[in-house]
């Protein structure tokens, strides 16, 4: 999980980065918006982790995950 916490911090670099890059004349419009949105998903990445840690650790969630007997039941478990 300290790896995926290391990929996932570099989100607001890119951010910035594509925010930046924006703003520059029409050659760097496309790569800034793509640098934008690729650090906006792993900015994303970085918050549903951190929200969801008290849930995993919850052994009610654990049970219902661990009892669900295919993909569509899981799914439905995890909304």
């Amino acid at each position: 999980m300290a790896g995926l916490t290391q990929v996932t911090s570099i989100g607001p670099f890119f951010i910035v980065l594509g925010a930046l890059l924006s703003a520059l004349p029409t050659r760097f419009k496309m790569p800034g918006k793509v640098a934008f949105y690729f650090g906006f998903i792993f900015f994303s990445f970085d918050v549903v982790s951190f929200t969801m840690k008290p849930l995993a650790q919850s052994p009610i969630f654990t049970e219902m995950l661990s009892r669900s007997s295919g993909p569509l039941m899981g799914a439905l478990a995890g909304m």
